[in-house]
């Protein structure tokens, strides 16, 4: 049936009015929500329904405008929600000016706030350009704390790249021990070998239990250094157990290669074992996916590759 032009053009007034009102809504909601983030109230405001409708560039200017807010948990709200909405996305362009737009507001008091620099741990390597890499660099010549903290996000987008700048920053006298150790750290992960070896030896000495997992797993894993997760995959080829069950019923002690197989298989390419959005192991026999695991390493121990393109 053939619609008269009259018709069509009212059909069209009615979407564009709608889009309109939609876009209206999603910024009245998104100035609700802040209300109740400031005030510190419980959110009534459906915050997981924005994310999974609206359109960034529809809500942009709505949260754009709490970037700079001077109360924190409305300013980490707003970035986080932004990143979120450009991560969805897929558009280069606007994913990176999510990344500028929390770099712009990453220092908060005189120092790098933990939270947002936390965001920028979602993004992969290839969603930062030399504009976003220069950013960084820029933040990390200023004087401030928990400079390591984004100085690990830098030699993770940068990689090779960033090692100029990182040992330059490693000179500064005001740098606290944390800053120095993620500074190493983010070094090794821009491909400093010789640091490498000098925490391979000291490795070495560490018994591999519920200390080495809860504490300083996460520093080895950053590296995505080649040698040290040579270690953990050594480590996991052993019996001794000297970690504590996940149940906490359960005082018995298990392998620690449970453990490490479940940090280890997100990062490691076709790793025979696979892990849950909770990072928990998915297996119906455990003994059976260790023993798999086990057989994989002695086959691949030379040849393994690291996913380097996530932080």
């Amino acid at each position: 049936m053939k619609i008269p032009l009259r018709a069509k053009a009212f059909v069209i007034h009615l979407l564009i009015t709608a889009g309109a009102i939609s876009q209206t809504n999603y910024g009245k909601q998104i100035d609700q929500l802040m209300i109740q983030v400031r005030a510190g109230t419980t959110l009534s405001v459906d915050r997981a329904g924005i994310l999974a409708q609206a359109n960034y560039k529809s809500v942009y200017p709505a949260l754009s405008k709490y970037f700079a807010d001077t109360t924190f948990n409305v300013r980490m709200e707003a970035l986080a929600m932004s990143a979120q909405l450009a991560r969805k996305t897929m558009d280069t362009s606007v994913i990176r000016q999510s990344i500028k737009d929390n770099l712009d507001n990453c220092t908060y008091k005189g120092s790098i706030n933990t939270q947002l620099v936390g965001l920028l741990k979602k993004y992969t390597r290839s969603d930062f350009g030399q504009r976003e890499l220069g950013l960084m660099k820029n933040k990390l010549e200023e004087n401030g704390t928990n400079l390591g903290l984004l100085a690990k996000i830098y030699a993770f987008a940068g990689k090779e790249s960033a090692a100029p700048a990182l040992n330059s920053l490693l000179t500064k006298a005001t740098l606290s021990k944390i800053d120095k150790k993620d500074i190493k750290l983010a070094l090794i992960r821009s491909g400093d070998n010789s640091l490498a070896d000098k925490m391979h030896e000291k490795m070495k000495e560490m018994v591999v239990d519920d200390q080495l997992i809860y504490s300083g797993l996460d520093d080895i894993i950053y590296t995505k250094n080649k040698l040290l997760y040579g270690f953990l995959l050594n480590a996991i080829l052993k019996n001794e157990k000297k970690c504590t069950s996940a149940n906490n019923d359960d005082n018995t002690y298990i392998s620690c290669a449970y453990r490490l197989i479940e940090r280890l298989a997100p990062v490691i390419t076709n790793f025979p074992a696979k892990v849950n959005n909770t990072g928990d192991l998915v297996t119906k026999n455990p003994e059976e996916t260790l023993s798999t695991v086990r057989a994989w390493i002695q086959k691949n121990q030379d040849s393994f590759e690291i996913n380097s393109t996530v932080y």
